[in-house]
Order: C-alpha cells, then structure tokens, then sequence
C-alpha cells in the first residue's frame, strides 16, 4: 500500500513540475500578440503613472461614507490608522456583547475555578 501511495506521490508531484512548463509554450501567432500587448503597456506606463482613487459617485460619496473614501483618496495613512481604529472598537463592542448574552444565557466568565 505504501508503494502505491509513493508511485502516486511521485507521480502527482511530476506533472505539477511539468504541466506549467508546457502551459508556458505558446503558439507563435500567440506570442507575437502578447509582444505587442507588453510594448503597447510599457508605453503607456511610461506617460501616465497608475493613481489609486476610492469611487466617490452616487452613495459611497455621502455621509460617513464619502468622509472615509476622502479620506482613503486624500491620505491613506490616516486611513489605515482610522481602520485600525474602529476594528479595535468594534471587536470591544463585540466582545462585550457577547459577555452580556452569556452572561444572560447563565455562561459566568468573569469568575473561573481552578482546578487540577
């Protein structure tokens, strides 16, 4: 049985070294077009550099949540340090929530025994 399992190890093992050097080998019309893809974005990228904005159309630029697409638009590490932020509050919500139904439920967590 450990033969078996060793022969299809071998063999699962080969052809996930080999399937992606044959997945690699294009046709010649197909690399030809990849070609011109690659130069025509090597030209465009050297003219406009790629900006990263946050949609603040229709819904998302309203209320809180247009405040935090300005804000991820306008100065992404104040973003990251408010994200931070409310995870940290809302994993506090969370957890207290849940010590309130336990509590509830008759689950006592603040006291614990200690036993041996």
């Amino acid at each position: 049985m450990k033969k078996v399992f060793l022969i299809l190890f071998v063999l699962v093992v080969s052809l996930s070294l080999i399937l992606p050097v044959l997945a690699q080998e294009k046709a010649p019309a197909e690399k030809a077009q990849v070609e011109k893809v690659v130069a025509k974005a090597k030209k465009l990228s050297k003219k406009d550099p790629i900006t990263w904005v946050a949609d603040t159309r229709g819904e998302h630029g309203k209320g809180v949540w247009g405040w935090s697409t300005a804000m991820y638009n306008e100065n992404i590490y104040a973003y990251a340090l408010f994200s931070i932020a409310v995870m940290v509050a809302m994993g506090y919500m969370l957890g207290t929530l849940s010590d309130i139904v336990m509590g509830m439920t008759g689950i006592d967590l603040k006291t614990r025994k200690l036993r041996e």
